[in-house]
């Protein structure tokens, strides 16, 4: 129930429409469309930001991103990686976002 809840929450606030001062375009044509495949989690992790656990190296990371600005629909500039897990309560979403000049 949590996740389907949290899978609703998250394709609402994709396709929400966009606000005062906030653009809503759709991928440029004959963009890409990333594919998630969430893994089932062995054992637990801890909900501390490290991402140390067995369970998110062994989870297949998303990283084909694309940047709004400056190049609207160009590869991002900086590198990204969301992995996500689910067990019987819960969906887990990890990400890695890393910063050349942080």
């Amino acid at each position: 129930m949590l996740a389907a809840a949290l899978v609703l929450a998250l394709n609402l606030a994709v396709t929400a429409p966009a606000g005062p001062g906030q653009t809503d375009t759709l991928p440029p044509a004959g963009g890409r469309a990333a594919t998630v495949t969430a893994a089932r989690l062995a054992g637990a992790v801890a909900v501390d930001g490290t991402l140390d656990e067995a369970a998110w190296a062994a989870a297949v990371p998303v990283s084909a991103f694309l940047q709004q600005a400056p190049h609207e629909g160009t590869d991002a500039s900086e590198r990204t990686e969301v992995r996500v897990l689910y067990d019987d309560d819960a969906l887990y979403v990890g990400a890695r976002l890393y910063d050349r000049a942080p």
